[in-house]
């Protein structure tokens, strides 16, 4: 190894190094090149920091570790308490809905017969409409029977019934 590299440069005894200089003390210790910036900055006598005359004022810790907030068994209980208030919401709420939705479903079925009556005394007028349009446009066809069904099959004929959308 070289005498003049970084090696020996460490386990050389120290240069001199102007106090109060970080940059130049720094690159000393780390066997970097001697650095002139600590010459500019110092312009006066190094002054060390001193603490006052007679000390510094006792620290007091006696009241460092009061306890700060609730405790533990606070926290769980407010915890506790929270969840059991949300969970006695949720039912509730859910017995309100279903109160709601039961009351919404019963005037439904009891307005089911009025809406099914319009709906045949509607069914009644287009089907006399209608036989009376066909009754004007088969009158040329012989042995046309008016209102008999075309397909003769066994299937009991039923009106159809209107449909009332129960799920809104």
């Amino acid at each position: 190894p070289c005498p003049r590299g970084r090696l020996a440069r460490l386990t050389q005894p120290s240069r001199r190094i102007p106090r109060g200089d970080p940059i130049a003390s720094a690159e000393a210790t780390m066997g970097g090149p001697p650095s002139n910036l600590g010459q500019f900055r110092n312009k006066g006598p190094i002054v060390q920091d001193m603490p006052p005359n007679g000390g510094y004022p006792q620290i007091t810790i006696k009241n460092m570790n009061k306890a700060r907030g609730p405790g533990g068994i606070a926290m769980f209980a407010g915890f506790a308490l929270m969840t059991a208030y949300g969970f006695y919401m949720v039912g509730y709420t859910n017995k309100l809905r279903r109160r709601i939705k039961e009351e919404k479903r019963n005037m439904r079925i009891a307005i089911a017969p009025m809406l099914q009556f319009e709906q045949d005394v509607k069914f009644l007028k287009d089907r006399e409409s209608d036989l009376k349009k066909e009754a004007e446009v088969m009158k040329d066809v012989p042995g046309w029977k008016v209102g008999e069904p075309i397909y003769k099959t066994n299937a009991k004929w039923m009106p159809p019934i209107a449909r009332i959308k129960w799920d809104q």
